[in-house]
């Protein structure tokens, strides 16, 4: 539902605001949702984030402030962003339950 909703705002707008940015919200307190996502290595080779509830692989990026040398397989916790050029994650912090 959340990949309909992110494709339908690309296809609206397509020229309208470039720097679009929403985050996946708790239905219930309205507050950035966090994920929990596993490090791994992408098709190119590259490390992407996987995460555990949703079974999808993003992009991510470090958020402000995190000092985190990822690794492939280490646990991380992370809130997804929507874009106009689709889902990234941005990782918070490492994860008290994966590793």
């Amino acid at each position: 539902e959340s990949f309909l909703h992110v494709n339908e705002l690309r296809l609206t707008f397509q020229a309208h605001n470039p720097v679009y940015r929403d985050s996946w919200r708790d239905p219930e307190t309205g507050s950035a949702e966090i994920f929990v996502g596993i490090m791994c290595r992408g098709s190119g080779g590259r490390l992407k984030v996987r995460v555990v509830e949703l079974q999808q692989t993003f992009g991510y990026q470090l958020g402000r402030g995190v000092s985190l040398s990822p690794l492939e397989g280490m646990g991380v916790e992370l809130v997804l962003h929507f874009y106009l050029s689709g889902i990234r994650a941005e990782v918070i912090g490492p994860s008290k339950g994966v590793n």
